[in-house]
């Protein structure tokens, strides 16, 4: 799908996990940025009106892909449960990336430790 001939079918399978739980995670950040635009368009902002539609255009699209990625890394596996923790660890890490950096959501050291947590769970999963 990616052009990744070279690899194995389980590691695709894996990586087609993460990049749909990055895709998640992207959908959710321009969720919550749509929704914080509403207030304004309330206003009659034009401006925000074009960043809430922007917004909601990411979020469509973002799910698209996660769907796409998705269904290409459970066609790896003979059961879902892989791609699917592999697919939520991702997604929690990328968005606790993405909510410091660009919403300026604080990190709780709970945060830190159940993202580890989850990591150390997805390689003894994929280990096994």
């Amino acid at each position: 799908m990616f052009g990744f001939d070279w690899i194995d079918s389980k590691l695709k399978g894996t990586l087609q996990a993460i990049l749909a739980g990055v895709w998640a995670a992207i959908a959710s950040t321009a969720l919550k940025m749509t929704v914080a635009t509403i207030p304004e368009i309330l206003d009659e902002n034009r401006q925000q009106l074009i960043a809430c539609g922007l917004s909601l255009c990411a979020f469509v699209f973002a799910n698209m892909m996660m769907w796409i990625s998705f269904t290409a890394a459970l066609d790896r596996y003979s059961t879902a449960y892989i791609p699917a923790v592999i697919n939520f660890t991702s997604n929690a890490i990328t968005s606790t990336i993405v909510g410091s950096v660009f919403l300026n959501e604080s990190l709780a050291w709970q945060t830190l430790v159940g993202n580890a947590a989850m990591v150390t769970g997805a390689l003894f999963l994929l280990a096994s």
